[in-house]
């Protein structure tokens, strides 16, 4: 799935994202699996453009203060 249809996916989730008085945890459970799954896209865009800037020599600043 390209990238762009992972994150329109999530943005429809968290759209849909409300607390619920019979499920209280839930809401943060399912909070959390968005925010891993955005992080998780922003690792792999990393990787891409890391993979990319190889070929031109250059290392995006993102990629440094995401790794430390």
């Amino acid at each position: 799935m390209k990238y762009f249809a992972r994150i329109n996916a999530i943005a429809n989730r968290l759209e849909r994202l409300a607390p619920s008085h019979r499920d209280p945890f839930r809401f943060h459970e399912e909070k959390s699996e968005l925010v891993h799954e955005l992080r998780r896209l922003a690792d792999e865009s990393a990787g891409l453009r890391a993979a990319n800037d190889k070929h031109q020599g250059l290392c995006p600043r993102s990629l440094h203060m995401h790794v430390q």
